[in-house]
Formats: C-alpha cells, sequence, structure tokens
C-alpha cells in the first residue's frame, strides 16, 4: 500500500505494531481525531498478521483521504527498524512516534507542531515535548480496554540532557522532532531496541534543544496482564530486556569515551544514572518516613484514646464501651437484614400502560432487535464471531479474522452507497464487499450470508415483556408493526419474528426503504404507509436517538428501553475480569447471554442456588467436558472415570456431551474418596503409609486420628493417655492442618504403630474389595483416565498404585478442572496430569481465585449422598458405605437446586454447541464469574452459602466448621473475640466479611 501512494506530509507520524488491532484502532482513531490534518500516519506491521492491518485501513480509509501508508514486514525488524523504514520511504517536516498502545488529545499537533514552527527551522530547539497522562489499562474478558486508573507522570519545565542521561524523561508519545535532525544524528538504532528511543533523544539532545508545552497532550498507556502475548507493555513484560539493553546502553557510550580519551556523553550516563536510582530511593524512603510519622502519631492518639477509655470503664465498670458496641452492631446488624437491592424498573407495568393508553386503530411500533428479539450473546456483534469458523472454511481462508472483516465490510459498504444518497445498507451488499475484502467471489459472498442468517435463526429468542405486550395490544384492536434500522431483509425478519412467537409480523426495514430510524425518513415511510398522524403511533425500542430522540421529535409517542431493565445482570458482567489477551471470547459470550436469557425469561435475581448452579457450575463443568471432550480424542482415552463426591455433576454433564456430540468415550461415576484409596495402598507401615495416616487436618481429636481408620477410640484411650494425650477429645491439630507440638505428632505414630497388625490387615481387606470394584468398572491400565474437581491430585497417585499391581509401568492420565502444586508430587510419581482452568498453581491470577473458598466449590459439584468410607458387594453391583453427613436436609435441597440448574444450562448450551466447535475456552467468563462469587458476594449470598458445613478430614466422623458463618448478635456483644475465632476458622474470608457492619469489621483488627 505504502508504494502505490506519495510521500509527502508535513507532520509523519510513526506507529510500529505487532497483531494488537484492538489497540491499532485506538492509534488510528487518535491520529484521525487531530485537530491538524496536515500529516502522513504510517503503519509500520513488523513481523504481524498482516489481515487485521489491513481490514483496519480498508475501513478507515475514506477518513484517512489519501494520508495513510502501510508497510508490512514477513518478520520482524524490531521497533527502531520499523521506525527507520517508515522515516526513510517518507517526506515530512516533523516526525513523531505514536506507538500502537498510547494515543493523544485531540491538539497535539496542532501543539507541538505549532511550537517547533515558533521556533524556526534555524533555531536550536529542534524538538518539542508536552506533559502527559500516565493511564494504567487492562483488557477485559470481552476484548475492551478498561481503564484502571492514572498517575501523575512527571512534568518537566525544561529537557536537560544532563536529566536524560540518568533517566528517559518523557515517553516516544509525548515527543514531536524536525526531519532534519536525523541529517545531524543519524537514525534510531536498533541494538538497543526498546530503549532505541532513550538512545535517540540522548543523541538529539547532544546537538539540540527541547521545548516543552505544559498540556497534558499526550497519553502513555500502561498494562501489567498481557503478559507474553501481543498486548503485554515493553516497560511491564518485557523488564529484563530493558535491564539488558540499559547495560548495554551505557556500556556503549562509557566505552566510546574511552576510545576517545575523554569524559563525555558515557561518563555523564554513569554518574547520572546513580544520582537518579538514589534520588528515587530517598523519594521512597522520605514516603515511608512520612507514613511511619503519620502511623506513629496515630499510634501515640490511639494509646491516648486507649488511656481515656481505660480511665472510663474503670469509673463506670467498662458499661459505657459496652452499650456503644453492642449498640452499634446490633443497629447494623438490623440495618444490612432490611437493606434492599436498588428497586428494579418496572418495565412490564410501563409496558402495559403504554399499551393501555392506545385505541383500536392506533399503531403499536416495535424496535426489532434488542428489543422484539434477543440473541444469546453478549453483544449483536459477537454473532459474526461465533460463525468465524465456518464462515472461513466458506470462504476457503483458514486463519482468516472473519468477524474484523464483517464489522469492516459493513462500514465500508456504508460509506459508498451513502455517496448514492442510500441511507442503509443491504446483507449482500456487506456480504459483497467481504468477499472483496477477502479475495472470495459471489458464491462464497452467498454462502458467508447464509451462514449469518441461520446465526440469527439459531440464537435469536423472543423478549418475553415484548411478545407480551405485543399481544396485549392486539388484543386491544391495536395494529401492530415492526420498524427496524437493520441491513436484514424484511423476508428475513418476518421469519424470525415468527419463529419466535410474533404471528403475522408486519415489517418495516431501512435497508429496503433506504431511509432509516435515525434520520425519521422510516417513520416518515411507515406513517404514510399506514395513512396515519403521528400522534396516534406509540413506538417502543432501545436507542436513545433512533427509537426516542429522532421519533420524539416527528410527534409520536415513545418508550425507551434499556436492556439492563429486561432482567438481573449475568453475575459474569458484575465483575468482568481482566484476561490482558485482547481477543474476544465467542463462548464467553455464549454463556453470558445463556445466563441473560435466563434471568429474563424467569426472573432468578433472588433465587442464589438456582443462580449458582446455572451461572457458576454449569459452565464451569461444561467448559471442562469440552475441554476434556478434545483431550480425550486426541489421546485415545476410551474410558472417563470420575472420582466421587466432586465427580457426581461432572460425569453427569460429561455424559450429555458425549451423547450430543457422539464422542466414543464412556462415563463412569466411580465410588472413592481419600480414605478408601489411601488406605487399601497400605501393605506396610512404611513413610509414606504414616504420611497418610497421620495427615494433620485442622482442628482434629485424638479419637478422629483413630475412627477415621476404622479403629475404636475407646478401647484405645489408655493407651492414648500412656503416649501422653489428656484424652480421647484433646484437639492436637491447629486450624492450620498442623500438629501443635512434634511430642504428639511422636505419640500418634507410635499409638498408630501399636495397631500395626489391625492396620495391615484392614487395609488388605479394603484392598481385595477395592480391587474387585475397579474390576467390575471396568478400570484397568489401558486407554483411561480419572476425572476430578482438582486440588493436589494425590487420588490420581493412589489409583495408580492401585493399578501398577498388575501393569508396573502403567501411567494413569488425571484430567483435573484445576491443580495445585503440590500436585507435582504426582507428576513426579509418573501420573499424567492436566489441568483446564490452573495447573501446578499456574496462572497464579486464577489459582488465587480458587484458593478463595474451594470448598465453596466442591459444594457445587458434590454428590448427593455422604462421603464414602467403604464399599459393600450387592447382587447386582456395588452399594457405598458413608460416613454422616455434614449439611442439613434445607441444605442439600439447596444443593441439588444447584445441580438442576447447572443440568438446565448444559441443557441449553447443547441445544446451541452442537458439536464440538474451535472456539476459545471461555476463560474470561470463568474469571469473571469466580471473581463475582468468590470475592465479592452480596450479604445475602455469603450469608446463606457461609452457612454450608465442610469437613476437612477423612472418613466422614470428624468435626467440621462453616464456610462463613458469623457469630450472632448477642455473641458478638457478649464476647467480642467470637467474631475474631469465627473469622479465623471461616474457609471462606469475603463470604465472612461481606456479612460484617464497620463495628465488626473493626473488631477483627489486624486479623
Amino acid at each position: 500500500m505504502a508504494d502505490e501512494q506519495d510521500r509527502g506530509g508535513t507532520v509523519l507520524v510513526v506507529t510500529r505494531t505487532k497483531d494488537r488491532p484492538v489497540l491499532l484502532r485506538r492509534a488510528m482513531e487518535s491520529v484521525l481525531g487531530q485537530t491538524r490534518g496536515d500529516w502522513i500516519h504510517a503503519i509500520v506491521n513488523d513481523g504481524g498478521d498482516p489481515v487485521p492491518v489491513d481490514l483496519l485501513a480498508a475501513e478507515l480509509e475514506g477518513r484517512y483521504r489519501g494520508r495513510l501508508r502501510v508497510f508490512h514486514h514477513p518478520t520482524p525488524l524490531g521497533m527502531q527498524n520499523a521506525s527507520n523504514v517508515a522515516i526513510r520511504a517518507t517526506d515530512s517536516e516533523y516526525v513523531t512516534i505514536h506507538d500502537d498502545d498510547d494515543s493523544w488529545e485531540p491538539a497535539f499537533l496542532e501543539q507541538a507542531a505549532g511550537r517547533l514552527e515558533q521556533a524556526g527551522p534555524g533555531s536550536l530547539v529542534q524538538g518539542v515535548v508536552t506533559h502527559t497522562q500516565w493511564i494504567f489499562e487492562e483488557i477485559d474478558a470481552h476484548g475492551r480496554v478498561v481503564e484502571l486508573y492514572r498517575r501523575e507522570f512527571p512534568a518537566p519545565e525544561t529537557i536537560r540532557l544532563a536529566d536524560v542521561a540518568g533517566e528517559n524523561r518523557f515517553p516516544p508519545i509525548a515527543f514531536l522532532y524536525r526531519r532534519q535532525a536525523h541529517e545531524a544524528i543519524g537514525y534510531f538504532n536498533e541494538e538497543f531496541s526498546v530503549l532505541g528511543d532513550w538512545d535517540f533523544n540522548l543523541r538529539f539532545l547532544s546537538r539540540f534543544e527541547i521545548a516543552v508545552v505544559p498540556e497534558k497532550l499526550a497519553k502513555w498507556h500502561w498494562r501489567h496482564q498481557g503478559g507474553a502475548t501481543a498486548y503485554g507493555n515493553s516497560c511491564t513484560a518485557g523488564v529484563s530486556e530493558h535491564k539488558e539493553k540499559e547495560a548495554r546502553l551505557f556500556n556503549h557510550y562509557l566505552r566510546q569515551d574511552l576510545e576517545n580519551g575523554r569524559p563525555g556523553l558515557g561518563h555523564l550516563m554513569n554518574t547520572a544514572r546513580p544520582l537518579v536510582q538514589l534520588s528515587h530511593q530517598m523519594a521512597e524512603l522520605r514516603g515511608r518516613v512520612e507514613q511511619a510519622a503519620g502511623s506513629a502519631a496515630g499510634t501515640l492518639s490511639h494509646a491516648e484514646h486507649l488511656h481515656r477509655i481505660t480511665r472510663d470503664l474503670a469509673r463506670v465498670w467498662g458499661a459505657k464501651e459496652w452499650v456503644r458496641r453492642g449498640t452499634a452492631i446490633v443497629r447494623e446488624r438490623r440495618a444490612q437484614a432490611a437493606e434492599a437491592p436498588p428497586a428494579a424498573r418496572d418495565l412490564r407495568g410501563e409496558l402495559q400502560r403504554a399499551v393501555e393508553s392506545l385505541k383500536p386503530g392506533d399503531v403499536l411500533s416495535l424496535d426489532v432487535f434488542d428489543t422484539a428479539l434477543l440473541r444469546v450473546l453478549r453483544q449483536p456483534k459477537d454473532l459474526f464471531a461465533w460463525i468465524e469458523p465456518e464462515a472461513q472454511a466458506a470462504l476457503g481462508r483458514p486463519g482468516y479474522p472473519f468477524a474484523q472483516a464483517r464489522a469492516a465490510a459493513e462500514r465500508v459498504a456504508r460509506d459508498r452507497h451513502e455517496k448514492d444518497g442510500c441511507e442503509d445498507v443491504t446483507l449482500a451488499q456487506i456480504h459483497a464487499v467481504l468477499a472483496e475484502m477477502a479475495g472470495a467471489d459471489a458464491a462464497a459472498a452467498a454462502r458467508t450470508m447464509e451462514l449469518e442468517i441461520a446465526a440469527e435463526r439459531r440464537l435469536g429468542y423472543a423478549n418475553p415483556l415484548i411478545l407480551e405486550a405485543c399481544r396485549a395490544a392486539r388484543g386491544r384492536g391495536v395494529r401492530v408493526v415492526f420498524v427496524s434500522d437493520m441491513y436484514l431483509p424484511a423476508e428475513t425478519i418476518r421469519g424470525l419474528l415468527e419463529l419466535n412467537g410474533y404471528e403475522a409480523p408486519e415489517v418495516f426495514v431501512s435497508c429496503e426503504a433506504g431511509k432509516t430510524k435515525h434520520s425519521g425518513g422510516l417513520f416518515e415511510v411507515v406513517l404514510r404507509a399506514l395513512d396515519l398522524a403521528p400522534a396516534r403511533m406509540l413506538h417502543v425500542g432501545d436507542h436513545p436517538e433512533s427509537d426516542d430522540g429522532r421519533p420524539s421529535r416527528m410527534g409520536i409517542r415513545t418508550l425507551l428501553l434499556d436492556r439492563r431493565d429486561y432482567g438481573p445482570a449475568p453475575l459474569a458482567d458484575q465483575h468482568a475480569a481482566l484476561t490482558g489477551t485482547g481477543r474476544l471470547e465467542v463462548m464467553s459470550s455464549l454463556f453470558t447471554g445463556l445466563a441473560r436469557r435466563r434471568s429474563i425469561l424467569r426472573g432468578t435475581a433472588g433465587d442464589i442456588w438456582d443462580r449458582l448452579g446455572y451461572e457458576v457450575a454449569g459452565p464451569m463443568a461444561c467448559a471442562l467436558a469440552r475441554w476434556m471432550a478434545e483431550r480425550s480424542r486426541e489421546e485415545g482415552v476410551r474410558r472417563l472415570f470420575f472420582l466421587a463426591r466432586d465427580g457426581y455433576l461432572l460425569e453427569k454433564v460429561f455424559a450429555m456431551c458425549a451423547q450430543r456430540w457422539g464422542l466414543g468415550a464412556e462415563a463412569v461415576y466411580m465410588y472413592s474418596s481419600r480414605r478408601l484409596l489411601n488406605l487399601a495402598r497400605i501393605e506396610r507401615l512404611d513413610e509414606a503409609a504414616f504420611h497418610f495416616l497421620l495427615t494433620a487436618d485442622p482442628f482434629l481429636r485424638v479419637r478422629d486420628f483413630l475412627e477415621r481408620i476404622g479403629l475404636s477410640a475407646e478401647e484405645l484411650e489408655a493407651d492414648a493417655r500412656r503416649e501422653g494425650f489428656a484424652g480421647l477429645d484433646e484437639v492436637i491439630t491447629t486450624r492450620e492442618g498442623y500438629f501443635r507440638t512434634p511430642a504428639q505428632r511422636d505419640g500418634m505414630r507410635r499409638l498408630l504403630a501399636g495397631r500395626e497388625a489391625w492396620i495391615l490387615e484392614r487395609a488388605g481387606r479394603e484392598r481385595e474389595t477395592l480391587l474387585g470394584y475397579f474390576g467390575d468398572i471396568g478400570l484397568a491400565a489401558g486407554p483411561v483416565a480419572v476425572v476430578d474437581l482438582g486440588w493436589q491430585a494425590s487420588s490420581v497417585r493412589s489409583v495408580q498404585d492401585l493399578l501398577r499391581r498388575a501393569a508396573p509401568e502403567f501411567a494413569l492420565r488425571g484430567y483435573y478442572f484445576g491443580t495445585w502444586r503440590a500436585a507435582e508430587a504426582a507428576v513426579a510419581d509418573g501420573c499424567l496430569l492436566e489441568a483446564f482452568f490452573c495447573y501446578l498453581g499456574q496462572p497464579e491470577r486464577r489459582a488465587g481465585l480458587l484458593a478463595e473458598c474451594v470448598e465453596l466449590l466442591e459444594h457445587l459439584f458434590t454428590a448427593p449422598h455422604a462421603t464414602v468410607t467403604g464399599l459393600e458387594r450387592t447382587g447386582g453391583g456395588w452399594r457405598p458405605v458413608c460416613g454422616e453427613r455434614e449439611t442439613t436436609a434445607e441444605q442439600r435441597e439447596n444443593l441439588e437446586r444447584v445441580a438442576a440448574g447447572a443440568m438446565d444450562f448444559t441443557a441449553d448450551w447443547l441445544k446451541i454447541e452442537t458439536g464440538l466447535t474451535t472456539h476459545p475456552a471461555p476463560m474470561g467468563y470463568l474469571e469473571s464469574v469466580l471473581e463475582r462469587v468468590l470475592r465479592h458476594p452480596t450479604r445475602a449470598e455469603a450469608e446463606a452459602i457461609g452457612a454450608l458445613p465442610h469437613r476437612d478430614s477423612f472418613g466422614g466422623r470428624a468435626p467440621w466448621r462453616h464456610l462463613a458463618k458469623v457469630p450472632s448478635s448477642a455473641q458478638a456483644v457478649l464476647r467480642p473475640s467470637s467474631v475474631r475465632e469465627a473469622y479465623a476458622r471461616a474457609y471462606w474470608k469475603p463470604g465472612f466479611l461481606a456479612q460484617l457492619g464497620p463495628t465488626e469489621r473493626g473488631m477483627l483488627g489486624s486479623s
């Protein structure tokens, strides 16, 4: 493209890019938005995919008006060489580097170039910088750039060589200079890569001055979570490279000084750099000192306050403070209980009243998309991403960015046809442009067009509120018409409406009328066709201008909708995760759309358990099932064994998916538990056996260690006392899961060793039973895998050890949702572990998210039976022997609603995901919904979920604790330490805190 256009312009803007279309679009808009227009924009695609860049160029071609040059490098030349290519290939008076992830205020070029023009070409001032806004941002799960916060970037009054020698004082986005400077100092040096701009600035200041425009016109954007992806920021993701290049830069100039035999720039740099670093350290130290001083002052004030309180308490026997705190706790608890969510808009009532205001002969006009019809996707444009794999095949272009091309083609088609006086375009015109962009023929355009229409049929559903209003209006003798600004043909829209329950729809569409609602022209067409006065029409839609502002000014009555009022927001939309990938995950969009449809159709805002099933457990299980289907097919696994109890729901979901997709893999629910598998492994009391027998779960008593493997605690009470224990009910482990003292661990080891014969005999019997069970369910060395929700993978090690009795070299495969780093032990033992969401604790952000409360997640997937402590052969198979239940009947009923919600989600999803598609996994959705539930629960959610019990120990009889249950108001008032103790014992800290008011939070102190 660069060779086809002339070279000149007053200002050359150079943008270096590689596979970052989301950010590149923003950079292009930044340049196009400048108030000064005599520029050339040179985009250098340094080794990235050329198609997305060319699509953006084609889409924005009309706005560039010949001022865009695009250079494609098949292989990367480096960021500094990329700049040099653009500079050498063009002519201009000024040059500026605008990286693809940065941006400008509209007046940047006008102010910066104006300052140099004021100085004149013969001046020593050959460059100018503006002040900078430092913006921190991330990319969310939907591919959107989300600004997090801004910081003050040092705003220099002057630019001095001595200062820049010690530290690069301004980013490239803030700098504009005269091209003639290159004649004196050369071009950018790729040797210094990410620090090439610092090197250039040093050489520039060695010969010229740089003026300062004291306005924040440059925006320097930083991201942290992009990591190793294309969307990482070199200042954050490339720290090690920065350090390496800094050393090379400083050594380079110091060597020059040594060769010249006199101090120069290298000496200045190596002197200034330590001073700059010392200055930063002193500033940081000063901040800490000030903070410490403030803390000390606060401590002194607190001490004085405590002294006064102590004096007062001594006078009134503590009553005053006790009453104050108690009153505050009770008041806050009552306020929380009475607190109601913000009142939702009564959209049904508004529609009903609006329809009742219509008389026979009046007309109800309904917008179609996002009003009468909704899509099971988060955003309408996500439909293009949904059909992308099929569209790529239709175009004969594997890997072609169809979704981006489809959006670009629509804009290009509109630009072309607006010149002909047509206000809208047809789907055929859009796909003709798309085929042209993709180098495909008319037949391919017809195929992609049909794919899009088929997706509209498949993904659309009726808005129940509008369908109800439509039927009510017709029942009153009111004529109903559908009016849409849309590229789809009227016949297609009629078919979609009829498919979703709207009878005999009368449709007016902009692409056929050549007029839009937005301009008012389509409303005029409708009014003429119906021979209707504007006042006799009520129009309902969701666009502020097209459906409200414009028709209102024409005298048409309107009712403006907001799709947020259709139903409760999906949990995943209430706290979107920042994934840093810059890529739209269409499966995440579908999961979100399904959740929204559920809430619209059923109004599930207050049903915590149904939402946990439909929006959390169901999506987790389906995403895992999809991944396991891919892995098992690739690895030839024929049978998957889902371990009790967490595998109960997972097995049901996978079985549904396998049947729907025609998979050859069989799903088997397998009774198992830590106790069942590990006790059967014991053939001698070696260190491995004692490692299991002495597992120190939180708050275990002496009797728990004995009874969990079947020993009679009462029979061993005397032996226990001889080992130094105070009694069978003495608690000998801490809340962190350690023995309170080494002596207690040694004593328990001796106590168990004294029953060696009994333990080995019991283990042998259970091993024989377990191997018989394995044989009957078909678990043997071969193309099999075990499946569990996850964490340490101890079960797969146990199963592998038992199977290796018959096949010593067998390596058992394990599929998990997530595993901790502790699962490395299973890998070391030869197990073939794979995990979907996080593997061995990586990535840390996902592992940290799960670690907020894995116990909560286990409840969502658990079986309806209690923990399995043994197996019994029955006439027709096997029956589990179960331990005590922790949950109440009401809690079990709630968890059954979770399972039902999850199965509903699976059924709904499989109606759309009829086969294994190639769409990326919905990591963004899962991160977002888990972030919302685990870290940001509402008080009502925390109260209900926090009451669930959990038992850490195996065996089914040890003490259990609630996930996050706060003491009653009376307990908190009478014994303040009860709040701290309950918090320490809680598994789910965010859930516990969500139930507290400010007073009780303050009582927690540093805990």
